[in-house]
């Protein structure tokens, strides 16, 4: 055994030191073949830099020359000497050549020193960010790999022993003194890596009744002896741990205190005066991130005020990217609304767990609104407020359920304080509710509800909705809904835009004025209670100044109102017609209508589709581009299958119809298509299909680019993309009725008759079969035994003739189908108005809303 384990270690330092030796000798070479490319290097060097050299002083020397001629041409012209001129001439373009060209090769040098220090600026970026190597493992043996894993097993215990001894001594609060400069010893423990850390007094010295030490010592107990005995008993914790709280921060027995922005007191929680202070005190917003400031200070104390996303709605307006910068007069009314809202906050009580607590809840058709209140023994006070709007997926639900709705979002919002505690009432204004737990029949999002309601103890109680006045407020606020009804009231205010709108309006300023003056100008314009009317179409018509405030107002009225029922441009400008007359009216119907969110999402489109047919590109060679499918599923045949997968050749509309499961992973459809396209036809370059979840997954996407073709798949609920392919499906599928039997279980035997049938039947397409366009040739039948036939040549070019002939009127005739079929289809299309980055409105009629 010792001589085999010899031997062994031999063999191994024999091979190591052959390694070696091996990798020494390369690193030899490489380092010579180094050495020599650098002397080639500065060979070439040398040489273009005396090229350079030489250029240089041939351009120095030709323009010595060129001012010596010029010098020489000035004074034979003074004296009037001008001979041999041609020959003067050509000389001097012969000068000129030469310069420009060498001028151009010094450029192009000048070119290539840069890319060179590009590239070494390059590689020297390449360096600095390389790894460092790891050792070579072949120059160790087998001997030392065993050595050093002795080594390491032998360190890892020591290391797993002194961490060991580290915490144990940590839970035996061993501990030893730091040496450091401060006045007061600090008690640090060995860590196992030989270094100190300090220790956690809290387990030294620990205060029982107390849980953990913040930043500060903050002590609170209803009761003033109880508090004081804690106190002592905290102090006396600090002195014998040898601690010390510094004095001049510390407060004792306070009733009152400021937290986290709040002023606490035994009264209730409102906000700290300072910080509203501030709120008061800011300047109006000039840009975007100023509004962002404000509202971000402002909305951490939206808990005091009621409707507050109301008040706030014109402000958060603004804070949109997409729209300019607008602090208009509702934005400056609301930043002003909102300043006052801060001032007169209400206090809101501390929630107390042993006070009666009301929990009150209404729901409307855009909205929720929650109020926490609880009974001091005198009356009820708020503890907190919450709104919020309904999700678009609840906005259809009835009003049971919305309540509902309300009643889960509130209990989310304050779990902390209503989980676990005795019986609070809950008020709602939907009697129903009130038996919630006797209902037959519920949904499958009213059982989960009711599964998370039961974790809490209350009871319901209903009261009139009239009577539930806060929670409605907070449920109807207009924000939270964009088909809000605002009623158009006939006021002195309304009067007197009226009146300010004739006044600056030049189109009726001169009418008013003539109408108010006491001896009018006899028109067709009067004035009554201050309002300007016209007399056309046989009555009276209001006139409209020229404001867009009463101009939208007016529209909204005629067309948002429940009454008018959001009625298209037509019936809207009857109604308008009716009663008031201004200029541009048609305009203003129709832009209000265009940008009336709720007709936008609510009513269908009866206009010509969009976008215009754009044909695929026709294939150029045979076999270059297919379109396959599946269709099914069909009766399950004797052999697992139950579906088709269709393979069409885009440009020979030549056809495989091969069986298949319908339900198949990708990796089945794969192995069909390979045996029953591919071995026979060849890697197709191109590939169109729909977007099936089996032709997108990442395996379908390596198998094609590993093949080299490039997958088109079609757009999300568009299968015109391949059309081709779901024509073949329905023709396959009548065929198959016309020959299969009644308990249709052959339809795979049929299969082949029906690709026979539909490849050898001339496509219009191309104005011959498939089968004719493949092979060049017609296909035979039974009854050309009977039938003279012509002869065929044998000649090879004119077989291939034949094919390029075929290949040339197939694409002609796809051309010319494209075109026609184009040109049909887009008699019936709008061309598509939209462009990148527009906001549109998408149909959700193939999306599910739950």
């Amino acid at each position: 055994m010792l001589a085999w384990s010899t031997e062994t270690k031999r063999r191994a330092d024999d091979a190591a030191t052959t390694a070696k030796k091996k990798a020494e000798d390369a690193e030899q070479a490489r380092l010579l073949a180094i050495e020599q490319q650098r002397q080639r290097n500065e060979a070439a060097a040398k040489v273009a830099d005396e090229e350079r050299v030489q250029r240089c002083e041939k351009i120095f020397s030709g323009e010595q020359t060129l001012l010596t001629m010029a010098a020489d041409w000035r004074a034979e012209a003074e004296n009037g000497k001008m001979e041999d001129s041609e020959n003067k001439i050509a000389l001097l373009l012969s000068h000129l050549t030469d310069l420009l060209a060498t001028c151009i090769t010094q450029q192009e040098d000048i070119h290539s020193l840069d890319d060179a220090l590009t590239q070494v600026h390059s590689r020297l970026r390449q360096l600095e960010q390389r790894p460092v190597a790891p050792p070579d493992a072949s120059s160790s043996n087998t001997s030392d790999r065993l050595e050093a894993l002795e080594i390491d097993v032998g360190s890892l215990k020591d290391d797993v022993q002194l961490q060991q001894t580290a915490t144990q001594q940590l839970e035996q609060r061993i501990c030893t003194t730091a040496n450091n400069s401060s006045s007061e010893p600090r008690e640090t423990a060995p860590k196992f890596d030989g270094q100190e850390i300090f220790c956690d007094s809290t387990k030294t010295d620990p205060i029982p009744w107390f849980r953990k030490f913040e930043l500060t010592l903050q002590l609170h107990y209803p009761d003033l002896e109880d508090h004081l005995g804690h106190l002592r008993q905290m102090l006396e914790t600090l002195r014998r741990a040898k601690y010390k709280a510094n004095r001049d921060k510390c407060e004792f027995v306070r009733q009152e205190l400021e937290y986290l922005g709040h002023f606490v007191t035994p009264e209730g929680i409102s906000p700290l005066s300072a910080k509203i202070q501030a709120i008061q005190e800011w300047s109006e917003p000039r840009i975007i991130t100023d509004v962002r400031s404000f509202l971000g200070l402002a909305g951490y104390y939206q808990r005091f005020i009621k409707g507050y996303s109301k008040i706030t709605t014109h402000l958060t307006k603004l804070q949109c990217e997409d729209r300019p910068f607008d602090f208009r007069e509702e934005a400056r009314e609301s930043f002003v609304a909102l300043k006052a809202a801060l001032l007169s906050a209400e206090v809101l009580r501390i929630y107390d767990p042993l006070l009666p607590t009301r929990f009150t809840t209404d729901a409307s058709g855009y909205g929720i609104g929650v109020v926490l209140e609880q009974h001091d023994g005198v009356d009820w006070h708020p503890v907190e407020y919450f709104s919020k709007k309904v999700p678009v997926v609840h906005s259809i639900d009835d009003a049971r359920k919305k309540e509902l709705l309300a009643f889960v979002h509130g209990l989310k919002r304050w779990r902390h304080f209503l989980l676990g505690r005795s019986q609070f009432r809950w008020v709602t204004d939907n009697n129903p509710l009130v038996f919630d737990k006797t209902h037959d029949t519920i949904n499958s999002t009213i059982a989960r509800w009711m599964t998370f309601i039961d974790q809490f103890d209350f009871f319901p109680d209903h009261i009139p909705g009239k009577s539930n006045c806060f929670a409605d407020a907070l449920s109807r606020r207009p924000d939270h809904c964009t088909a809000v009804y605002l009623t158009f009231e006939i006021d002195d205010d309304l009067r007197n835009s009226f009146i300010r709108g004739y006044q600056a309006n030049p189109e009726f300023r001169d009418k008013y004025v003539n109408c108010s003056s006491p001896d009018p100008t006899p028109s067709n314009y009067r004035i009554q209670e201050g309002y300007l009317l016209v007399h056309t179409r046989g009555k009276d018509l209001l006139c409209i100044p020229s404001d867009p405030h009463l101009s939208t107002r007016l529209l909204g009225e005629f067309h948002d109102a429940p009454a008018t029922g959001h009625f298209g441009v037509n019936r809207t400008i009857a109604r308008l017609r009716e009663r008031f007359w201004w200029s541009g009216l048609l305009g203003d119907v129709t832009r209000y209508c265009e940008s009336c969110e709720v007709c936008r999402r609510c009513k269908s489109r009866n206009h010509h589709p969009y976008g215009e047919l754009r044909p695929l590109p026709v294939p150029l060679r045979r076999r270059e581009a297919i379109a396959m499918d599946i269709t099914g599923p069909f009766p399950k045949h004797k052999t697992g299958v139950d579906g088709i997968l269709t393979v069409v050749d885009r440009l020979t509309k030549f056809v495989m119809f091969l069986p298949c499961r319908y339900h198949a992973k990708a990796l089945k459809f794969v192995e069909v298509l390979y045996a029953g396209w591919i071995q026979t036809k060849g890697y197709p370059k191109e590939i169109v299909c729909d977007r099936d979840t089996r032709f997108m997954s990442d395996f379908w996407l390596a198998l094609i680019k590993r093949w080299g073709s490039s997958l088109k798949p079609s757009s999300a609920r568009h299968p015109e993309t391949d059309g081709q392919t779901e024509r073949a499906q329905h023709t396959t599928q009548v065929l198959l009725r016309t020959l299969i039997r009644a308990d249709q279980k052959d339809w795979v035997e049929r299969l082949p008759d029906v690709e026979l049938a539909y490849s050898s039947s001339v496509h219009p397409a191309i104005g011959m079969s498939p089968l004719e366009f493949d092979h060049s040739s017609p296909v035979t039948s039974s009854l050309d035994t009977i039938t003279p036939l012509t002869v065929e040549s044998d000649d090879h070019l004119l077989f291939l003739r034949r094919m390029q002939e075929l290949l040339v009127k197939a694409r002609d005739l796809m051309a010319k189908t494209q075109q026609r079929m184009s040109q049909q289809v887009n008699h019936q299309r709008l061309p598509c108005p939209f462009h990148a980055g527009d906001l549109v409105w998408v149909s959700a009629a193939e999306f599910s809303l739950e």
